[in-house]
């Protein structure tokens, strides 16, 4: 079961993500299971038509954790939306460091983890 400290880090996260002015053009959500997290973006239907439809939504990443270990593991997603092991980062307390780098690079890509250059 994915600690509930950590679900409120990363739900913390993810509800400082998106500036207030385009909260109506994108949003960040998380979806909780019991082993894991997966970070969805969120936008509305492009369509005029499908005004007031439900919003696209988009899983970016996932949080896998290992009750046994304690331990984290980070996924991205493809272009084929097949998530893979993010191995650029090591595993372990991986909430609490990509919500630390975050802050400090508010520019990186994949949720702050790695620089965009």
């Amino acid at each position: 079961m994915v600690p509930d400290t950590e679900v409120y880090r990363v739900l913390k996260w993810a509800g400082g993500r998106v500036p207030l002015e385009i909260l109506d053009k994108v949003r960040i959500e998380v979806d909780t299971a019991p082993t894991s997290m997966t970070i969805v973006e969120c936008r509305p239907p492009g369509d005029a038509h499908r005004a007031g439809s439900d919003w696209m939504r988009s899983p970016i990443a996932r949080l896998r954790y290992t009750q046994a270990r304690r331990t984290w593991a980070l996924y991205r997603r493809d272009r084929n939306q097949k998530f893979h092991l993010y191995e650029l980062i090591w595993s372990g307390r991986v909430c609490l460091r990509v919500a630390r780098r975050d802050r400090r690079r508010p520019n990186g890509d994949l949720l702050g983890v790695t620089s965009s250059h």
